[in-house]
């Protein structure tokens, strides 16, 4: 389903990502680990995987 809100550049989605993450860890959620991504429409599948990076 595609939004008026969705990103269009590879900024756009940095940006949507880090909202998103930031947002799930201030309400607790634990972001970090694996997922697959499955798509049943014939596009591709992706593995996404979150892990803490140390601050500099």
């Amino acid at each position: 389903m595609k939004t008026d809100s969705d990103p269009t550049s590879e900024e756009e989605f940095h940006d949507e990502l880090r909202a998103l993450l930031a947002a799930a860890h201030e309400r607790g959620v634990d972001v970090r680990g694996g997922w697959d991504c499955r798509f049943d429409d014939g596009g591709p599948d992706f593995e996404v995987v979150v892990v803490e990076a140390q601050k500099p």
